[in-house]
């Protein structure tokens, strides 16, 4: 599950081919859209993968990790 953050930064370079689809999921875990999903140019999509054509543009980090696990191109402000 990755979601947006508000200390990401959304302006990092994705891949132009995509990785796969994904789900866009609502609050209660249902699907509520799919896009694709794009690796981000040296980023493991492990941690962080991007959505660079729909309606849900952004880079999603992986639930689960902090801004230590982050690459320092996603850090953007201080908590």
């Amino acid at each position: 599950m990755f979601r947006l953050h508000n200390r990401v930064n959304q302006s990092v370079a994705a891949e132009d081919s995509a990785l796969g689809t994904g789900d866009v999921v609502g609050c209660d875990l249902e699907p509520v859209d799919h896009v694709e999903v794009h690796k981000i140019r040296g980023v493991d999509p492990d941690i962080a993968i991007a959505v660079v054509r729909e309606h849900w543009r952004g880079a999603y980090v992986r639930e689960g990790t902090g801004p230590n696990d982050w690459p320092t191109q996603f850090l953007v402000r201080n908590p």
